[in-house]
């Protein structure tokens, strides 16, 4: 992806376009159902560019992004992705042209969102609110948007006709159908909602795989929606899906199973976003999970890891992020905050590191370095640095830990060298776990037997406690 200032630049212009006014039900939508999914940026950028469109004109004046920028308050940067994810969901349509006086210019064509009811209908929406919001919340925006029912139980209808109504003379209408069918012409409206899947999938090789395999099935809306929107999600082409349809079918009513797809295609989903954690050996190849994971700890051991080192690895790759984080806050006395299970849910979904690397990185922010709280920033900045550095392995992990910790404690000692021997004074000394301190640091640096001790315990505890 070309980075924002190859895109775009302040000094650039641009002008807004939107064929028609934002209408109340469309802004309503575009803050409770598509805010949550784009993000408060693009909703607001959203919010700016719209408010500068004439509404008789259909346009806006022309502006430059610098003073844009300056409204939204925003870097060109998170302009940038704010524009893309309004792009990406189908609200806005991007124009540019190269003026030889004035350089590139943007046009920004506006799109209305959906009405609430048509949102619903979007099986891609819906799935991406329910991915952002808490399944309450969710229920809340289905009871505050449903089409509320009409009890006329006890009445009868006595509604009149337009022909019972109005009366109007056949042989005008149809000589003057030409000039009204033009009216209807002006008032289309062109690429209302940009797609957000779009219809290349080969549904003839589908079937015909299907059919081969002894399943004859007809796609309804509801299950060709359904396949479209995991082939956009999961990048899953033809051949992959004909396998899974397969695997989840109700055979016996030779019908998609919907609900067993979901399942099915987010557990393979999971798996794909989890780089794999550690290179099996040849010779380990062939073994079970179980054997394959005590060839990894021998091997470790071999490789001079403590016995310590290799029991705190094992624990990484036992649990999963949220019931690690409940773990080590539970030993030091502490609960897990709202915010900080956010903070957990974006590494999970966002970083690209294995599960257990996250939690040897929960472990490195709240043990080694003390904090109180697991916070955004200190988390999303190890992750990123992480995810560069292509630490898929929580023994990888711990390794560039220790070489990064020595760094810092020999340019420290370096730093706090004495210049005379009447300027010596103590040197501060922090204490750190034993397998950062290994290698690392002078023995006298290390987190006392006594404290590491009672911190492992009451860490061990609370996880058996939740097996």
């Amino acid at each position: 992806m070309k980075s924002a200032w190859e895109e775009v630049q302040p000094k650039n212009i641009y002008r807004v376009a939107k064929q028609l006014p934002l209408k109340d039900r469309g802004q309503e939508a575009l803050l409770y159902l598509y805010q949550p999914i784009v993000g408060s940026l693009a909703t607001n950028l959203y919010l700016s560019l719209s408010g500068e469109v004439k509404e008789l004109l259909g346009v806006s004046e022309v502006g430059s992004h610098s003073d844009l920028l300056t409204d939204c308050d925003f870097g060109i940067q998170q302009f940038y992705e704010a524009r893309l994810r309004l792009e990406g969901i189908g609200l806005l349509t991007t124009y540019y042209k190269v003026d030889p006086q004035v350089g590139k210019t943007f046009l920004y064509q506006l799109q209305e969102p959906l009405s609430p009811e048509l949102f619903f209908k979007d099986n891609l929406l819906v799935f991406l609110l329910q991915e952002k919001i808490s399944q309450k919340r969710f229920k809340q925006l289905l009871q505050h948007f449903a089409p509320k029912k009409v009890e006329t139980e006890g009445y009868q209808e006595i509604t009149k006709s337009f022909n019972e109504v109005f009366q109007f003379q056949k042989e005008r209408f149809s000589a003057d159908l030409e000039n009204l069918q033009k009216i209807d012409e002006d008032f289309q409206i062109t690429n209302e909602k940009a797609p957000i899947v779009s219809e290349t999938f080969d549904w003839e090789f589908l079937t015909d795989y299907l059919q081969r395999q002894g399943l004859v099935v007809e796609f309804s809306e509801e299950v060709k929606s359904e396949i479209l929107t995991f082939h956009t999600l999961y990048a899953i082409d033809e051949f992959e899906m004909a396998e899974f349809l397969a695997k989840t079918a109700n055979i016996t009513k030779s019908e998609i199973d919907l609900k067993e797809l979901r399942k099915y295609l987010r557990q393979i989903y999971r798996k794909k976003q989890e780089p794999a954690a550690t290179p099996v050996p040849e010779k380990a190849a062939d073994l079970s999970l179980a054997d394959q994971q005590t060839f990894r700890y021998n091997s470790l051991q071999l490789e001079g890891f403590s016995d310590y080192e290799v029991n705190l690895l094992k624990e990484m790759d036992e649990y999963p992020p949220m019931t690690y984080l409940e773990a080590l806050k539970a030993a030091k006395s502490s609960f897990v905050s709202e915010p900080e299970t956010w903070v957990v849910r974006d590494l999970v979904q966002k970083s690209g590191l294995p599960s257990n690397v996250i939690n040897f990185l929960m472990h490195y922010l709240l043990v080694v370095q003390k904090k109180s709280v697991l916070d955004t920033f200190s988390a999303n900045k190890a992750a990123a640095e992480w995810a560069e550095e292509k630490l898929y392995t929580p023994e990888a992990a711990l390794i560039h830990v220790r070489k990064k910790t020595t760094a810092q404690a020999e340019k420290n000692q370096t730093y706090q060298q004495p210049r005379n021997k009447s300027t010596k004074r103590p040197v501060r000394k922090e204490r750190i776990p034993e397998w950062m301190a290994k290698k690392a640091t002078p023995a006298e640096a290390q987190l006392s037997p006594e404290k590491q001790a009672e911190l492992d315990q009451k860490l061990a505890s609370f996880l058996k406690e939740g097996e």
